[in-house]
């Protein structure tokens, strides 16, 4: 390029230059920083509690809470000044920015008698299905729809459980153990160099 090439001239438009441009342009690098994506979210927080107590037997609590996630649509800029696109990336469709899991939850059932308590509860995380360019997932995949660079990654299910014992030498006291995820339950497999997602 050159300094009167109409790429570098609209490159440079509205940029204050400290020096002149060398009469030859190999590159051009724009350092400056934006926000190329809005997310738009909306979903429905769910929580549902109850308590049953008995005279003898102590108390007994069953609870079920979570997120339901309705739309999960993400703006993506056009740099060029032109319309943004806007795509639905809910459950790893269309290879958003951000991963939008559909349903997270969590399932609790308790009990306590005086001064013994004990909790177990059950961990979700929807599947998603996550756009990737790697082996094997660039072939045609006849169990999903949307055909190749699709890799299913499965929920997360796992339980906790946790006990308490009301100190009663120190007023307000309390020893309590909590095991997170006590069946050792793996994630599921996600082809990902970083290892997480």
């Amino acid at each position: 390029w050159t300094p009167s090439s109409p790429f570098i001239q609209n490159f440079i438009k509205g940029i204050p230059l400290s020096s002149s441009l060398p009469p030859t342009i190999w590159y051009a690098i724009d350092g400056r920083q934006t926000n190329l994506y809005d997310v738009w979210t909306n979903g429905l927080d769910f929580d549902f509690d109850y308590v049953f107590q008995t005279d003898n037997y102590g108390n007994f609590t069953a609870a079920v809470n979570g997120n339901e996630v309705l739309r999960m649509t993400e703006a993506v800029v056009d740099p060029q000044g032109g319309s943004d696109q806007l795509v639905d990336i809910k459950d790893g469709n269309n290879s958003g920015r951000f991963t939008g899991n559909e349903l997270k939850g969590r399932t609790t059932l308790g009990w306590n008698l005086d001064p013994y308590g004990a909790q177990i509860s059950f961990n979700y995380i929807h599947p998603i299905n996550q756009l990737t360019s790697t082996f094997p997932y660039f072939y045609a995949n006849v169990q999903d729809p949307r055909g190749a660079n699709y890799e299913h990654v499965g929920a997360v299910e796992t339980f906790d459980v946790n006990f308490t014992y009301q100190m009663p030498w120190i007023v307000g006291s309390q020893l309590y153990m909590n095991i997170i995820n006590i069946f050792d339950t793996p994630p599921p497999w996600f082809n990902s160099a970083t290892g997480y997602n």
